[in-house]
């Protein structure tokens, strides 16, 4: 092999990736998207011969079947951003990902009130999640298999009771610049403890 053939491979090579990755499959993309936007626009000119209910032009419409919800309104949601966006934004950040925690102290003898301050406490010993020894707790193995995410600092144990579940989106207002207020409907979902 030619010390020519070797540099028109080694350019040609990664010179035909790059058309690929920055010409060829934009293309395809918007190909892919125009014939959505086709066909979603026949399905909704379709769909609107058929009903009576006149529908606000544009995004997504999204009402909600809830019965413990307030009574139900479409949600009209800009191009780009739906309810499962929503739900990824909410679900991603890190003051909504972190679970709702109990202490369990390393040394009760520290607390008086140790009962009425510590409400966990029987309920990990029962579990088999701690053990006391004398007037101290420490964590059993059961605790360290079932009790993902638990923490420990220098007072005692972080135990993790619940984490929040998303459960949908109660309204969303267009707050100029391309900025939207979303307000959330959340609950705790306990753990075994």
């Amino acid at each position: 092999m030619s010390d020519g053939t070797r540099i028109l491979r080694t350019i040609g090579v990664p010179v035909v990736i790059a058309v690929i990755l920055l010409v060829v499959l934009p293309r395809m993309c918007a190909r892919a998207i125009n014939a959505a936007r086709v066909q979603t626009t026949t399905e909704t000119a379709s769909s609107d011969s058929s009903s009576s209910a006149v529908s606000p032009p544009g995004g997504l419409h999204i009402s909600t079947t809830s019965p413990d919800a307030s009574p139900a309104r479409p949600q009209n949601y800009p191009g780009g951003l739906d309810a499962q966006r929503i739900q990824y934004l909410v679900e991603i950040d890190s003051s909504f990902v972190q679970p709702r925690t109990m202490q369990v102290p390393k040394d009760v003898s520290l607390w008086p009130d140790a009962d009425s301050r510590f409400p966990i406490l029987p309920v990990v010993t029962r579990l088999g999640y701690f053990q006391a020894t004398g007037g101290s707790y420490a964590p059993t193995r059961e605790a360290a298999l079932h009790l993902d995410g638990m923490t420990e600092d220098a007072a005692g144990w972080l135990v993790p009771i619940g984490k929040r579940r998303f459960g949908s989106v109660a309204r969303l207002e267009d707050l100029g610049d391309a900025r939207y207020r979303a307000t959330f409907r959340w609950q705790w979902e306990p753990n075994a403890v």
